[in-house]
C-alpha cells in the first residue's frame, strides 16, 4: 500500500483491501453509494445491512448481467429484501456497469479501482484507491446519481422488487409476469 496525504492505494492480492471496504463501510455514518458491477461479499453485504437496521442512508446501482449471477444474485436479493435502496441497470453504450467504487460521504471517501467487491477480486491481480477529498466525491456522487436515474428512466424492466426470492431474477420471469409487476 501506498500512502499520500490525500490518498491511498492498494494492490491485491499483496494488500488488505477487503479490510478498507469494510471499515469504510462501518464507520460511515451520512451516506453510502455504491456502484458495481460484480458484487459478492458476504461480509459487505452483512455491513448494509446493519447500517440499514441503524439507519444510514444508503443508495446502491449493480450490473445488471452480474445480479443474475449464481453467486452474486443471493446477496442482491438479501440487500433488497432488507429494505435498501437497490437500482439494477446497464449504460447507455455498451449494456454493462462496469464500474467500482464506493462513496462515504461524512469522510469525503472515494474507493475507486478495478477491484470488484467480491471474495475472489482478494486473489487476483486488482487495484483500489482511497480519495480523501470533497472535490473527488462530489464528482462520483454525480456520476452516480446520473447512471442510478439513467437506469431508473430507460430500463424500469429490470429493477427487482423485494417481493422476489432468491435464485429468481426479472431475467427469469415470463413476459407474463413482468407486465403484471412493472406496468407500462
Amino acid at each position: 500500500m501506498i500512502q499520500t496525504n490525500t490518498a491511498d492505494f492498494y494492490f491485491a492480492p499483496q494488500d488488505q483491501i477487503q479490510a478498507a471496504i469494510l471499515n469504510a463501510a462501518d464507520i460511515e455514518v451520512l451516506e453510502l453509494c455504491m456502484g458495481m458491477y460484480g458484487f459478492h461479499l458476504p461480509p459487505l453485504r452483512d455491513q448494509f445491512i446493519k447500517n440499514h437496521e441503524n439507519g444510514l442512508a444508503q443508495f446502491l446501482l449493480l450490473d445488471l448481467s452480474q445480479e443474475a449471477g449464481k453467486v452474486e444474485h443471493p446477496d442482491v436479493v438479501a440487500i433488497i429484501n432488507a429494505g435498501i435502496d437497490v437500482v439494477i441497470g446497464t449504460s447507455p453504450y455498451h449494456n454493462i456497469l462496469h464500474s467500482k467504487y464506493l462513496l462515504a460521504k461524512k469522510q469525503c471517501l472515494v474507493l475507486s479501482g478495478s477491484y470488484n467487491f467480491s471474495l475472489s477480486a482478494a486473489e487476483q491481480d486488482n487495484t483500489l484507491q482511497a480519495f480523501y477529498n470533497s472535490q473527488v466525491w462530489d464528482a462520483y456522487r454525480t456520476h452516480f446519481t446520473n447512471a442510478r436515474q439513467w437506469c431508473l428512466d430507460n430500463e424500469p424492466q429490470d429493477q427487482i422488487k423485494a417481493a422476489l426470492t432468491a435464485g429468481r431474477s426479472i431475467e427469469q420471469m415470463s413476459m407474463v409476469e413482468r407486465a403484471v409487476r412493472f406496468p407500462s
